[in-house]
């Protein structure tokens, strides 16, 4: 049998097949002879395991390097080098963003470096300092200091201030935190690394890629007009509008998106930032920031005799993973994508997530924007930078 590189791949040689090769060269007359105890407990034989073995290791090495240069079989920093031949690198682990409302008087000023956190000590500073507006307290963008799921935490549960400042009496959060994650799995960059591969250049998922690699960038979403006239949503001829959500700087934006963006091709948005060239031109870099839009979801369900009250928080749950959103279960957030920037909602698609659930007759699903409360089954259509979310507290289900 061969071994190593052949026509047909790499071909390891095992321990077994190791073993016996040194057993054979044992018995050589000019080695030890025929008659050589190679028992597994003999003197010599226990040599030949041991070699084998550490020769076994070698070989294991060998087939590992073989297989790192290949996309779909390689792990870890090989892969990362393989990824950064087509200009990608593996996402780090993520922060949170939440909203929290600060009370206080009015004209205080919330500084930077203002930090506030949960009772269990997971901590969030402030990314847009500003001055408080009124009495019934004004709402800033807080970022986890910490990266990693974890840093997702319920709604009400951010009330500690931690840098105390003159004028702030008190903080809270609506809605739990959003966006905190773990570095990029192999499995998720492999197949970044393929979607970018298959399109390359300044293409719209390459553009993508490009954007989601700048620090603090959660989403993005790029829409194109490719036509020579204006499209529905009046975005100009041949232009592209990309949708960004996270905390990112607008000078690592901009600077992004015109190191990614075709030449000749006009960005438009709601955001800038301009960026100077090689030659000291300046370009302005448009871009937009989408805004969300909570969805108050009631679920009315008919039972029949297999029906268990223990399926309320599925259902729940189901509604956020088809919506997008967060599920809070206890003290824990599990945040879920769900539908994509400028997607519509519609009922069908969450009541097709309860087919496997048992004790189901019937289901209406009734929705509406919070804070309506929804009366009737509806689509509900989002703007091209608007995209849906819901939370557990917002999903009502109803037993008959």
């Amino acid at each position: 049998m061969t071994f190593g590189v052949t026509p047909q791949g790499f071909s390891r040689k095992l321990y077994s097949d190791i073993l016996q090769s040194l057993e054979d060269r044992a018995r050589l007359p000019e080695n030890f002879g025929p008659d050589v105890d190679l028992s597994a407990y003999g003197e010599v034989g226990m040599i030949l395991q041991n070699v084998a073995k550490e020769i076994d290791s070698v070989w294991q090495g060998l087939e590992d390097t073989y297989y790192s240069k290949y996309i779909n079989l390689a792990e870890g920093v090989q892969l990362d080098r393989i990824v950064a031949q087509g200009g990608i690198s593996r996402l780090p682990a993520r922060k949170s963003v939440v909203q929290v409302t600060v009370q206080g008087t009015a004209g205080a000023t919330v500084a930077p470096g203002f930090i506030i956190q949960t009772s269990q000590g997971i901590q969030f500073e402030i990314v847009t300092p500003g001055i408080l507006t009124g009495s019934a307290g004004t709402d800033f963008t807080f970022r986890s200091i910490d990266t990693g799921p974890q840093t997702n935490v319920p709604a009400a549960s951010i009330t500690n201030i931690v840098t105390p400042m003159t004028g702030i009496s008190s903080v809270s959060n609506n809605q739990p935190s959003l966006g905190g994650g773990l570095v990029e799995t192999d499995a998720e960059l492999r197949q970044r690394y393929k979607d970018r591969e298959s399109s390359g250049g300044s293409s719209l998922p390459a553009i993508r890629e490009a954007i989601l690699n700048v620090p603090n960038v959660t989403t993005v979403f790029v829409y194109e007009n490719a036509a020579n006239t204006a499209d529905a949503s009046g975005r100009p001829p041949h232009s592209i509008e990309i949708v960004v959500s996270g905390t990112a700087s607008d000078s690592d934006l901009g600077q992004a998106i015109f190191n990614s963006k075709p030449a000749g091709i006009e960005t438009v948005g709601t955001h800038s930032y301009t960026v100077a060239d090689a030659n000291g031109q300046t370009h302005v870099m448009n871009w937009s920031v989408p805004t969300d839009r909570t969805i108050n979801v009631i679920v009315n369900i008919t039972k029949n005799a297999n029906w268990s009250d223990s399926n309320i928080p599925l259902i729940k749950t189901k509604v956020i993973q088809t919506i997008g959103g967060a599920d809070t279960i206890g003290t824990q957030v599990i945040e879920y994508h769900g539908l994509d920037v400028g997607q519509s909602v519609v009922a069908w698609e969450i009541v097709a997530g309860f087919d496997k659930i048992p004790g189901i007759d019937d289901v209406t699903v009734w929705m509406a924007f919070a804070p309506t409360v929804p009366t009737s089954s509806a689509k509900l259509v989002l703007g091209p930078t608007e995209f849906a979310q819901t939370f557990t507290a917002n999903v009502t289900v109803n037993v008959s």
